[in-house]
């Protein structure tokens, strides 16, 4: 008996998958992603800041501020205006340094000046936290900074100078420490 020619495609179908080497396998399970995990930065043991110490200006590292100084106040003419967000950083960074939490505070200034990087009075406390720190270069510097932006605030550019002597001086720097304390004295 002969079989019609249709009735032999499906047996044609099924002898070519069966040598074409191709595998059925089942779908293969999805691929979850590794759970990463985010662990707190770890604790810095504190320096001991008395509760409610004052950033002070310069002398603030090995030489506290006189309890009850504050930052400098700026001058109510050349004192920015900040926006809410920088004073609630600035808030901040006051708190984690009166919690002795040093590099959280700078991190937070440096927060505050990518939204206000013309601030002077925020390079200012930077470099007050940097010489509390005894990372003194950079204290000078982010003062220098500061007094390049500074305008006619003589308080504030006093204030830098001070801070630029005292860095110096910790340094070894006695010229360069007594230079700077004279530029601090000649503002007026």
């Amino acid at each position: 008996m002969r079989l019609p020619g249709y009735a032999l495609i499906p047996g044609l179908v099924l002898a070519l998958a069966a040598c074409s080497g191709v595998e059925r396998r089942p779908p293969a399970a999805p691929v979850e992603e590794p759970t990463v995990r985010q662990l707190p930065p770890p604790a810095l043991p504190p320096a001991e800041p008395a509760p409610g110490e004052p950033w002070g200006p310069a002398g603030a590292g090995p030489h506290p501020a006189p309890a009850g100084e504050a930052w400098p106040a700026p001058a109510p003419e050349s004192a920015p205006k900040s926006s809410g967000a920088v004073v609630a950083l600035l808030d901040e960074a006051q708190n984690a340094r009166q919690r002795g939490d040093l590099n959280r505070s700078a991190a937070t200034l440096e927060r505050a000046l990518r939204i206000e990087p013309r601030n002077p009075w925020l390079w200012n406390r930077l470099a007050h936290l940097r010489l509390e720190q005894g990372r003194l270069g950079e204290a000078g510097d982010l003062a220098a900074k500061s007094n390049a932006l500074a305008g006619g605030d003589s308080k504030l550019k006093r204030d830098n100078w001070r801070l630029i002597a005292e860095a110096r001086r910790s340094a070894g720097d006695l010229t360069g420490a007594r230079a700077a304390e004279h530029k601090a004295n000649s503002i007026r």
